[in-house]
């Protein structure tokens, strides 16, 4: 079960993606962000598409991610 939650951002592809992978081995629960909404069908991985080049991008992606908490090996919106 996860009890660390991750903030990966360019999670769609390439590095961002490989981070997503090695965390969740890690058993880390991971916010993905990306321009593109990263796909996952991984409980313990909320998957948001966002732009963080600017403040609002990162307002959203941390307060989005302060939503969830991790139950039972999942992340739940609370």
């Amino acid at each position: 079960m996860p009890e660390r939650v991750a903030l990966v951002t360019g999670a769609a592809r390439g590095q961002g993606a490989a981070i997503v992978r090695r965390l969740r081995a890690r058993d880390y629960g991971v916010v993905a962000v990306d321009v593109t909404r990263p796909e996952s069908d991984d409980p313990s991985v909320v998957a948001l598409a966002g732009d963080v080049r600017g403040e609002r991008g990162w307002e959203r992606a941390v307060v989005t991610g302060s939503e969830y908490v991790v139950d039972g090996g999942q992340l739940l919106r609370i």
